[in-house]
């Protein structure tokens, strides 16, 4: 059992090296910045709910989350050894494409409900930068209610046009915003009506965010936001 201990300790020291190179090359390559950290709790099940419009969403989402995080990939991702160990080490989760993975569902809740982080993208399928968010999937209402995790919107811009922000024309930003706690949604029927409705305070919180630092990205498609 002793054997173990200096190799997670190995492991952890060199996922967190290697996140801090990832952050470093994004602000050397595309001029990344982030804001709102500070938002991010030090513990306790956390779901970083953001936009989606590109692949490289997670890199951009997680990089400057000052805490281990998991993400979703599709399960033919592992089908490669290499690179499936290779995911499997920054923490990613093989998930069923096409209908609900419950085994892929438990997993996730698992982790939550461990206290870890995870990140997800409410609006369910990637969207080009500057089109609606539209309307949520109700996965991150599932997760936060039966685990009573605290959900940080996110949004990030300038995944979905890489040359730009390589160019500097967008640089890409990551902001984070104030958090929705358990007490935020305790209120909300408890059942799929009740995480439908805490998806869409997400979506709401990440149309806020475009609205306070982006609004010209966003301003003909973001759905009007809910005082409160």
């Amino acid at each position: 059992m002793t054997d173990k201990t200096p190799a997670k300790k190995l492991k952890g020291l060199f996922y967190r090296a290697s996140k801090w190179l990832a952050r470093s090359g994004l602000r050397v390559l595309y001029g990344y910045r982030h804001s709102g950290s500070e938002n991010i709790p030090a513990g306790g099940p956390l779901i970083i709910a953001s936009n989606h419009c590109s692949y490289c969403d997670p890199i951009g989402v997680g990089a400057a989350v000052p805490r281990p995080i998991h993400f979703m990939a599709k399960k033919e991702l592992f089908n490669n050894p290499l690179f499936g160990g290779f995911i499997r080490f920054y923490h990613a989760v093989p998930i069923r494409r096409g209908g609900m993975d419950w085994r892929g569902v438990e997993a996730l809740k698992e982790i939550l409900r461990g206290g870890g982080a995870l990140i997800m993208f409410p609006q369910g399928t990637r969207r080009p930068e500057g089109s609606p968010l539209g309307k949520p999937k109700f996965g991150v209402g599932m997760l936060a209610q039966e685990t009573r995790a605290t959900v940080v919107p996110a949004f990030l811009l300038g995944t979905g046009r890489l040359r730009d922000a390589f160019l500097r024309r967008r640089p890409m930003r990551v902001y984070y915003g104030e958090p929705i706690r358990p007490e935020d949604y305790a209120a909300f029927e408890t059942g799929p009506r009740g995480q439908l409705k805490i998806a869409e305070l997400v979506i709401e919180r990440i149309a806020r965010l475009i609205q306070r630092h982006h609004p010209e990205e966003y301003a003909a498609d973001t759905p009007q936001d809910t005082p409160g």
